[in-house]
């Protein structure tokens, strides 16, 4: 028996090395302590990233943007049919399919008018990115403030069509411009 392995350990290999299998390769304590140090200096390398990127505030301000902004269309978009049904006392099937094409179009809609306008303005390294990303959360606050104190459910569903695609436009800009704040060695 070598570094402690049982009679079982001994018998299994003695069988695989006269099988398919490779015979298991014994470490010495030696080995097995250098292979701790050197996933102890991985982590410690993992560590000091996580300082970094808690370090860096643009990184830190576009997180928070992005979690804003994933808190408040969920809850959209899980709270709003309800809204439809018992406040505004519209039909099921027609909130339904409204919704339906509302939550379908209008992200996708503002992802890819963001893409175009990210590829017109310079990308996410330009200097009028983080502005039209602001520019389209204001559009969407200020559609955004009339939707309680109505009572008309095609403007109301105006209203959260142009909030989603305000959401899906910002989205590929704040994730771009938040990855060029990163060093390029933490973006795996």
């Amino acid at each position: 028996m070598i570094n402690g392995d049982s009679d079982e350990d001994v018998e299994k290999d003695k069988r695989s090395s006269s099988g398919n299998m490779p015979p298991r390769k014994l470490m010495t304590i030696k080995e097995s302590d250098s292979k701790r140090s050197t996933q102890l200096e991985e982590k410690l390398s993992n560590m000091e990233m996580i300082r970094k990127l808690f370090k860096n505030k643009a990184y830190k301000y576009l997180v928070l943007t992005l979690s804003v902004l994933f808190f408040s269309i969920s809850g959209i978009q899980y709270w709003i049919t309800d809204y439809f049904i018992e406040v505004l006392g519209e039909p099921e099937k027609r909130v339904h399919i409204y919704f339906g094409v509302t939550a379908i179009t209008s992200p996708i809609g503002g992802a890819l008018l963001s893409g175009y306008w990210g590829s017109k303005i310079g990308g996410y390294g330009s200097k009028y990115a983080l502005p039209s990303a602001i520019f389209a959360g204001v559009i969407c606050c200020i559609t955004a403030v009339p939707v309680p104190f109505l009572d008309n459910f095609v403007f109301v569903i105006c209203c959260i069509w142009i909030m989603l695609f305000c959401g899906g436009f910002i989205l590929p800009i704040v994730t771009g411009v938040m990855l060029t704040t990163v060093e390029p060695e933490m973006r795996t």
